[in-house]
């Protein structure tokens, strides 16, 4: 199946509802994703192009910081004009600690560039402008997942431990040696 065949949305009444979708299992099933969308269509578009993955819905960012707080979730997709401002959630998922290092995809109806770099410098780490195709959301993700996984291994290998030093590879205890000794000649 191509991921278009998939993705459908049916009119009811004022709002686009997600149908059925095809009987398979979720590709992606182990990343959870968190959807911050006042927009009850767009809500439901995204959910529609998230189906295989796990994704956790809230239409207010009350909600959504105690979930994000308690679950963690991969990636956060938030309206950027959410409420009063979805700036201000960003600001307040990146001033935490425990929520400082999750990705957020941001998502306005604004084109301007100084909106953009307000979104940038308040932490936001993929800014997409409504209307979207379904594939930027997408490989948005992919690539925040992959840049993710490839932070995640090079701190659990023996590389995060080398420094680079005059064209030599070394590790921090030979750095650390070396300091010691480069100290310990200056001062006698």
């Amino acid at each position: 199946l191509e991921r278009e065949d998939v993705i459908r949305l049916e009119p009811d009444k004022d709002h686009l509802q997600p149908i059925e979708t095809h009987n398979r299992e979720k590709l992606h099933a182990e990343t959870n994703i968190c959807v911050i969308e006042d927009d009850r269509s767009i809500r439901n578009l995204l959910l529609n192009i998230l189906y295989d993955y796990t994704v956790t819905d809230f239409d207010n960012g009350n909600g959504a910081m105690d979930s994000i707080c308690k679950n963690h979730p991969d990636i956060i997709i938030a309206d950027l004009h959410l409420g009063a401002s979805g700036l201000d959630f960003v600001g307040k998922l990146k001033a935490d600690p425990k929520t400082n290092y999750i990705p957020v995809i941001g998502i306005a109806g604004k084109t301007s560039v100084e909106e953009q770099i307000d979104a940038y410098n308040d932490g936001v780490d993929v800014y997409i402008v409504k209307p979207f195709h379904p594939r930027q959301i997408l490989s948005s993700i992919e690539n925040l997942l992959a840049r993710q996984a490839l932070l995640k291994d090079y701190f659990n290998s023996s590389l995060s431990s080398l420094t680079i030093r005059n064209g030599k590879v070394l590790h921090q205890e030979d750095v650390e040696m070396i300091e010691k000794v480069t100290d310990f000649i200056k001062n006698h």
